[in-house]
């Protein structure tokens, strides 16, 4: 039994439906090879990122470690670049939040360069502080030990503000300033005014520690020096930054380290060498 040829339209319809199909197959092809090519740019640009990271992070220890360690450089085909800041001057802003409780340190003796204790430059002006987010309804407190040495005698004299009312009824802290301030360019919303600390010559200033109290949420210290010699420095942030040159990503890693503080006892009692000595 003979087959019976196609007819022209027959024909037209095969041809289609094989270009049909061949278009499908293209298509799925395409979008497969782009797929994959996407996926392999993308792994390659996680992979370059996070080398970029590791050489950042480790231009940043060799640096904290050693002043002497450059600035600068490569390290495995990437660039990087180390920047430092000293921190200090008329106007400190301490870096992290403080919730309540916390305690930062403002240093008002020198250091040298392995971070020891240095009196023979030192601040000893007066101090304001300033708390509080500016936008914030929240009220939070804020008390500040200053703690000095006066005649081979360490002492610790204390100083608490409370912008609230109600709440000095029962703490018998002072009336803080409320009328929202700019202090290196952030907007606090409390501060202290001018407190005049305990100055004579037979007094060698240490560090101030300032404590917030009644906040739920974390809020920035900052402090502002009255006189000049401004606060000497309190350590340095450090900012190493990575580039990979062919395809132009860039890592940042930022750490900042301050002077050892000294234990939290020191808040509430000082050791003289002869008696517990605390100034209120």
């Amino acid at each position: 039994m003979r087959s019976l040829p196609f007819s022209a339209g027959q024909k037209g319809q095969t041809v289609l439906i094989v270009l049909l199909i061949m278009t499908v197959i293209l298509t799925i092809g395409l979008s497969t090879i782009s797929s994959s090519i996407t996926d392999i740019r993308i792994s390659q640009q996680t992979e370059e990122s996070t080398r970029a990271f590791y050489v950042a992070e480790s231009a940043l220890e060799e640096k904290m470690q050693s002043a002497a360690a450059a600035s600068s450089g490569s390290l495995d085909g990437i660039g990087y670049v180390v920047t430092s800041e000293t921190l200090g001057g008329q106007y400190f802003v301490f870096p992290e939040e403080a919730a309540s409780g916390d305690t930062q340190t403002l240093w008002l003796v020198g250091h040298n360069a392995e971070g020891q204790i240095d009196e023979s430059s030192d601040y000893n002006g007066g101090v304001t502080f300033y708390w509080g987010t500016a936008t914030s309804a929240e009220s939070s407190a804020l008390s500040v030990a200053y703690i000095y040495r006066e005649s081979g005698v360490y002492k610790i004299a204390r100083y608490n503000f409370d912008p609230d009312a109600a709440r000095r009824l029962n703490n018998r802290f002072t009336a803080a300033l409320t009328q929202g301030f700019t202090v290196a360019g952030r907007s606090l919303k409390y501060s202290t005014g001018l407190i005049n600390l305990p100055n004579n010559a037979n007094i060698q200033p240490f560090f101030i520690r300032a404590t917030l109290s009644y906040n739920s949420s974390p809020q920035l210290i900052a402090a502002a020096a009255a006189v000049s010699p401004y606060f000497p420095n309190q350590g340095s942030c450090y900012v190493s930054t990575a580039t990979v040159s062919q395809s132009g990503i860039t890592r940042k890693v930022r750490q900042c380290r301050f002077w050892q503080e000294v234990p939290s006892i020191f808040n509430w009692g000082l050791f003289s060498g002869e008696s517990l000595e605390k100034s209120l």
